[in-house]
């Protein structure tokens, strides 16, 4: 499991792979109750380093070199989704223009994959 977050009903799509946590067990042996809750816990302590780097995200303008980035690991779909839109006042209105795309346009089976690039792109 991994630990994400759901911006609001239909437009999920915001995956937190930094900043959260994961926990792995082996369905045929049992999940341990105690190791679950621990990694809730955890979980639940980072919200603080989430929301600070929101805020971060908020106040940093788009620059070029993140566009390029953009294009080049996530594509020119998603590069020209981004730039039909009202141009992103930061860099969080920008995160959710493609988590908002790959959300409703992005074949499911790939969903993950480009959910994983975005979180690291915005070091979230």
């Amino acid at each position: 499991m991994f630990w994400g977050a759901i911006r609001e009903i239909c437009s999920n799509g915001m995956v937190f792979g930094e900043v959260l946590a994961k926990y792995y067990a082996r369905h045929t042996s049992g999940i341990v109750v105690d190791n679950l809750i621990e990694q809730v816990e955890a979980t639940y302590e980072q919200i603080p380093v989430i929301k600070n780097r929101i805020e971060v995200l908020q106040n940093l303008d788009p620059t070029e070199a993140l566009t390029e980035q953009i294009t080049k690991q996530l594509g020119r779909g998603v590069a020209d989704y981004v730039e039909e839109q009202e141009v992103p006042e930061n860099q969080w209105k920008l995160y959710n223009y493609i988590t908002w795309y790959i959300s409703h346009v992005v074949q499911q089976k790939m969903r993950a994959q480009y959910q994983m690039k975005v979180s690291r792109l915005f070091e979230l």
